[in-house]
């Protein structure tokens, strides 16, 4: 997946909003990803889950043991991404 195709997925979602936002950290964007949006629709956060893992390099899928994610916000995503990184011999029971 392209990073056009990651922003096409977030555009559909209607989760990249363009304005004028103020981040956490002081700094300013006209852009934001909202995350919780995209990742409402599972087909679409498995997708892109599927795309984080693959740029992940062999060796370092095969190292993953544990998938950690804050209790909030985090869940679905870490779900997502500890299903596909599961075909390199992570059990999905290993997702906190």
């Amino acid at each position: 997946m392209t990073d056009d195709d990651v922003l096409a997925e977030f555009r559909d979602a209607q989760a990249l909003l363009e304005g004028h936002f103020i981040l956490s950290s002081g700094l300013r964007s006209s852009r934001y990803l909202q995350c919780a949006r995209v990742l409402m629709d599972p087909a679409r956060g498995a997708r892109l889950a599927e795309a984080l893992v693959a740029k992940l390099p062999a060796e370092v899928r095969g190292a993953i043991d544990v998938v950690v994610s804050p209790a909030m916000g985090g869940v679905i995503g870490r779900t997502a991404f500890s299903n596909c990184a599961a075909g390199s011999g992570l059990s999905p029971d290993s997702a906190y």
